[in-house]
């Protein structure tokens, strides 16, 4: 239900137009007249109003300019459904078929998504041996600049 509606149509509707939104009690928002013979089909819909406060300005400017796009839109087109070969000969009722190539199979196991933990993997060991070997560099050449800093030589 929406909390700030426009007033409803005063009085009866013209002929020929059907109701489209009313509010709770019944009054008329919005009617639409089809196209008739001799006639253009037509909308009857609260006047837009800018001046209102939200939510009421919204709904008042969709509800005219939806209208007015409605209003102005062509009427659609039926459009013909012809499916073809590769040589252009017409396919009767290919809007029937399917992916048919191969037959169905029975269906996934799913409970391999259901698994909640994967395998332990082992790491390799070569990665441990390279950080083994750059932390003994490491260590040593901190050894020498120690020794060289408390002899008090020159730093190379």
């Amino acid at each position: 239900r929406e909390a700030a509606l426009p007033a409803a149509l005063p009085g009866e509707l013209p002929s020929g137009c059907a109701p489209v939104m009313a509010d709770d009690a019944g009054g008329v928002l919005v009617a639409r007249r089809p196209a008739a013979a001799g006639q253009a089909a037509g909308l009857i819909l609260p006047a837009p109003r800018a001046d209102l406060p939200e939510p009421l300005r919204s709904l008042s400017l969709t509800l005219f300019f939806s209208g007015l796009a409605d209003l102005a839109a062509r009427p659609p087109r039926e459009q013909p459904m012809l499916w073809t070969d590769a040589g252009g000969t017409p396919v009767p009722d290919a809007w029937r078929e399917s992916l048919t190539g191969r037959p169905a199979g029975a269906p996934a196991d799913l409970a391999l998504l259901a698994q909640t933990g994967a395998a332990r993997q082992d790491l390799p060991l070569w990665p441990w041996w390279v950080l083994a070997a750059l932390g003994a560099l490491l260590a040593e050449r901190l050894v020498r600049l120690f020794r060289l800093w408390r002899s008090g030589e020159a730093v190379p």
